[in-house]
């Protein structure tokens, strides 16, 4: 009794202790642990990613430093940025010769080194895998104000001469790809320990092969291209010594990390710039679904032959993307079981007053690239989609868009892709608290504007009730609760036009 009672009056201190420390960390201002001025903008970030240097050179397909430019201050190796990094994810750094013949990059030019994504995804050829660096980058041209401030205060931290530049606008920076790891990048392919028999390993490397190692061979290309008006080279291609006076490594945040600076403001600048620089060349919607039946796309309400006829109605516009092809396995991986019951319910559920819609049923994959941004810009309102690559074009789609992804597995899977239920189903406003907060297309959606739900047949019940050690990511196959699923499709359309009408 005695050691209990004991236990329990330092049990009642320690509370009593913790409530103090909190109640003094509340009554300080927000600045009180962030800092003031740089110190603000440079909290929970890496000390190299991002950051300015003078001296970092180029050439022969590696990293180097003139000494005698960078004051000591270019690290020996550089990291990747991606938190998830392992132990061998990083280029070493030399020290350039005196004697080497080094072609000079004067201001106002600036070299961007961009680390891209380690994995045998392909950061130039998998979607997603290029968004995880691409969009973090393209933050230094559209961040806005953020950007300025931000690219100030690593200018300053680097004690670098001049003013930093306002932003980084494509005309001044010149661009270099650098691939993370650099052993592996370029390799045939990287696989994981389970992933088959030596002979199956060995057929996959074949067909890897073709797989993009430059901008040029990329089908990213005019995406990437956005980066710099300059051309934009891999570390592999320079084989001429070339050194920056001035240089920034890395980029920022994403949506994701500590920081979050890929987020609506930096959404509301790219979204114009995109959609000027792929602007809807097709036409119409009447137009683009004459282009989609190339590709094997199913619409209901049928395409009507007399286009006159067809724009009276007001009918918003939905698609439904699903997966024909994996770039990891070479197999339909995620594959809709009960796409024919799936498609038939949003069918019937496509003429319902004051929630009609038109369905665009078909894959991504089967699209050109720029018809699929095309359609993302200008044209979809709601997405319904398996998670995959093919979320990451809800980026791209008009702030207040709907997007609702199915997943096989809230519980065994990894907690990135968590799918938790919608909050208030029953009141017409699934989204009106958002859910899924912190998977990686809940978080993105959040942050740039994007209504966003997930159903599943196994949806996650709370976080502490997942499986400690996940069965994976990847699933062969889905079955999709298609009720669910057009039911929330119903939801958004009824909600964009009751914000069509008010």
């Amino acid at each position: 009794q005695q050691q209990q009672q004991q236990q329990q009056r330092q049990h009642v201190s320690f509370a009593q202790k913790l409530t103090s420390i909190q109640g003094h960390f509340q009554r300080q201002p927000k600045s009180w642990w962030r800092g003031h001025g740089d110190d603000a903008l440079l909290y929970g970030r890496s000390s190299t990613c991002p950051s300015a240097y003078s001296g970092l050179c180029v050439g022969r397909g590696a990293l180097w430093a003139d000494r005698a430019m960078d004051g000591g201050r270019i690290p020996t190796r550089f990291w990747s940025c991606q938190f998830d990094r392992v132990t061998t994810d990083f280029w070493n750094v030399q020290d350039l010769q005196k004697d080497e013949i080094v072609h000079r990059v004067r201001a106002p030019k600036i070299g961007l080194f961009i680390p891209m994504n380690v994995g045998w995804l392909a950061s130039l050829s998998h979607l997603t895998d290029a968004f995880v660096w691409l969009m973090p980058s393209l933050f230094f041209t559209y961040g806005g104000e953020s950007a300025e401030e931000l690219i100030a205060a690593i200018w300053r931290r680097a004690h670098l001469p001049g003013r930093p530049p306002a932003r980084l606008n494509a005309s001044i920076a010149e661009v270099v790809l650098v691939p993370h790891l650099p052993n592996l990048e370029h390799a045939t392919g990287v696989f994981p320990a389970n992933s088959g028999s030596a002979k199956a390993q060995e057929s996959a490397r074949e067909k890897r092969r073709p797989r993009a190692k430059t901008v040029a061979e990329s089908w990213l290309k005019p995406l990437i291209e956005m980066l710099s008006d300059l051309p934009i080279r891999t570390l592999g291609e320079i084989e001429e010594f070339t050194c920056y006076d001035l240089a920034i490594w890395g980029y920022v945040d994403p949506s994701l990390r500590i920081r979050g600076d890929v987020g609506a403001s930096f959404s509301s600048e790219l979204r114009p710039a995109l959609a000027k620089r792929f602007p809807d060349r097709v036409g119409g919607l009447w137009e683009v679904m004459q282009q989609l039946s190339q590709y094997t796309f199913d619409f209901h309400p049928a395409l009507p032959a007399d286009e006159g006829t067809w724009r009276k109605d007001q009918r918003k516009v939905v698609l439904f993307a699903y997966r024909v092809s994996s770039s990891i396995h070479f197999r339909v991986s995620r594959a809709i079981t009960n796409l024919d019951e799936t498609v038939e319910t949003l069918r019937r559920l496509s003429d319902e007053k004051d929630a009609e819609f038109q369905l665009l049923v078909g894959a991504w994959e089967r699209m050109p690239f720029l018809m699929q941004m095309q359609l993302a810009l200008h044209h979809v309102q709601v997405l319904l989609q398996v998670f995959g690559s093919g979320m990451a074009w809800s980026l791209f789609m008009p702030p207040g868009s709907y997007v609702v992804e199915i997943q096989a597995d809230g519980v065994a899977s990894v907690n990135f892709v968590s799918c938790f239920s919608p909050t208030d189903f029953g009141q017409m406003q699934p989204w009106s608290k958002p859910t899924n907060t912190r998977s990686e297309w809940g978080g993105w959606a959040l942050m740039n504007d994007i209504n966003f739900a997930c159903v599943s047949r196994r949806p996650t019940a709370a976080y502490c009730k997942r499986n400690f050690y996940p069965n994976g990511w990847d699933t062969v196959e889905v079955k999709v609760d298609a009720e669910g699923a057009a039911r929330l499709v119903s939801e958004a359309c009824k909600l964009l036009e009751w914000e069509r009408q008010w």
